[in-house]
């Protein structure tokens, strides 16, 4: 066989273990380590399976590129073809996080949804292991109390460790549950959320005009990192007459570990975040010295200098709505920074103040009113 550098040499051999078969392909370069790749898969009852089969089952139908190439499946494997038996097994995650997923160095992962669970499902049967917390409803038994409804809206007192969405592998939550109990109800439904361990009251609209009433008053977005910003936040917030929406960027060293962490950390935040304040351009940047304008409906980093000035950087007007949606769509974009502040706010009179003012009309026009007249009067009156 020629030692050619440019060339891939692949070659197959079979083990055989009792009546079980191993099979692996060997891909090898000269100048590189050689890479195994499983193919049929063992598990504690001595069962074998092609990787195509373990698939075939699934949507996909096909195994994406990498599967079974993790731990897991290559350490289960060397046990069942030597008679040893799992008796724990613990993932953790050594190195720089891939740009695909987020990962802290040290820190204990599950599987991989797409690639390693399939596999897992079938090299597992046969062995005792504990359940699955992912997959254990925490919301089981749990009642979820309405303190407060009307033809428009509910109020619940939801519980912790219940989910106010339904997850990815639990659909249990306070969303299925409303629209269990309120089969007509239309429209997204949830208002806003709380973090499954946080329990608190939740909103629920029960109809699209209520829910696009009650968030489109008042929208910002902060983070919990950031006290000085997060208190003025709130206090607007609690200042505005009306429904009130913030977006709080979390940090959960369970669920989330690291997902905010380009915002908050010294080294990039400054590149990352877009604080808006009203009036003021979008400027950004380590050194201030970047900026954002309008090419038609897009956004555009330009660097202020030779060819811009601040007075050339788009301006944050927070009752401007469709500028407000513009902003709320390159939260998406990684190219762009994440806008942080109020994006939008609508000064608009309330239920109560609208009911006080027509009463005080009313007096203003036809007098403080004789409710013994009223009472004692005759049997109807008509009221304007």
């Amino acid at each position: 066989m020629p030692r050619n550098t440019d060339q891939i040499y692949k070659w197959e051999y079979t083990e055989y273990v009792g009546e079980m078969i191993y099979k692996c392909v060997i891909d090898k370069k000269i100048k590189q380590q050689p890479t195994i790749e499983i193919t049929q898969f063992l598990n504690a009852e001595h069962e074998v399976k092609d990787l195509n089969a373990i698939f075939a089952a699934l949507p996909e139908h096909t195994p994406p590129s990498g599967a079974g190439d993790c731990a897991a499946p290559k350490l289960l494997q060397y046990a069942y073809l030597n008679n040893l038996k799992p008796v724990a097994m613990a993932e953790f995650w050594w190195g720089a996080a891939p740009k695909s997923a987020i990962r802290q160095h040290k820190n204990y992962y599950p599987s991989c949804y797409s690639k390693c669970q399939p596999i897992l499902s079938h090299m597992l049967k046969g062995l005792t292991i504990e359940d699955n917390p992912l997959l254990v409803n925490p919301a089981e038994g749990k009642t979820l109390p309405i303190v407060y409804q009307d033809d428009d809206i509910v109020i619940v007192n939801k519980p912790s460790e219940f989910l106010s969405v339904p997850g990815v592998n639990i659909e249990d939550s306070v969303y299925l549950r409303i629209q269990t109990q309120f089969p007509h109800a239309t429209g997204p439904l949830i208002v806003h959320r709380l973090d499954m361990s946080t329990s608190g009251l939740l909103v629920v609209a029960l109809n699209k005009r209520a829910h696009k009433a009650l968030q489109k008053q008042f929208i910002a977005r902060t983070i919990d990192g950031t006290q000085k910003h997060m208190s003025i936040i709130l206090e607007e917030a609690n200042n505005h007459k009306g429904t009130s929406f913030v977006e709080i960027y979390q940090n959960c060293n369970i669920f989330n570990d690291g997902a905010f962490s380009e915002l908050t950390e010294k080294g990039t935040k400054a590149e990352t975040q877009l604080v808006l304040e009203q009036g003021k351009p979008m400027i950004f940047g380590a050194e201030n010295d970047k900026g954002l304008v309008l090419e038609g409906s897009n956004f555009k980093i330009v660097k202020l200098g030779k060819n811009y000035s601040a007075d050339d950087i788009l301006k944050h007007d927070k009752e401007d709505k469709n500028l407000a949606m513009l902003l709320s769509e390159i939260t998406y974009n990684p190219d762009l920074p994440v806008p942080l502040g109020i994006l939008y706010q609508e000064s608009k009179p309330t239920y109560d103040d609208m009911m006080t003012n027509q009463i005080q009309e009313a007096i203003k026009s036809k007098g403080p009113g004789d409710l013994e007249k009223l009472f004692f009067g005759t049997s109807s009156w008509i009221v304007d």
